[in-house]
């Protein structure tokens, strides 16, 4: 979408979200590889099952990913904002990576 608000569920298998104004919201994804991109807009995700692959751009706004306890190659970077791992561990090794870039915007990732 070139603008509005995505919401997503149940959704499983690889998945691209994208949109250049709005927000990307889901309470319930089973995917196993994610991209989601917003040049303005907030990024809340809930992944059920623990991913391969999660990867997040952002130009100006937050980003909240909670995804299963365990281990994850971390790479979050805010230009402005915080940027917080709450109940996982980092493990560059790990199978399971996320990586999450925002210009303007804080950055948590935690357990659920």
């Amino acid at each position: 979408a070139s603008s509005g608000t995505i919401e997503v569920e149940g959704v499983a298998g690889e998945t691209y979200l994208e949109t250049g104004s709005g927000d990307i919201n889901s309470e319930s994804l089973s995917t196993t590889a994610l991209t989601a991109s917003t040049s303005s807009g907030s990024v809340n995700l809930a992944l059920m099952d623990a991913p391969t692959r999660v990867e997040v751009s952002i130009g100006s706004g937050d980003a909240r990913l909670v995804v299963p306890e365990g281990a994850y190659a971390s790479d979050l970077d805010s230009s402005s904002g915080d940027e917080e791992i709450v109940g996982l561990t980092h493990d560059p090794a790990a199978d399971s990576s996320i990586v999450v870039h925002t210009s303007s915007g804080s950055i948590t990732v935690a357990a659920g």
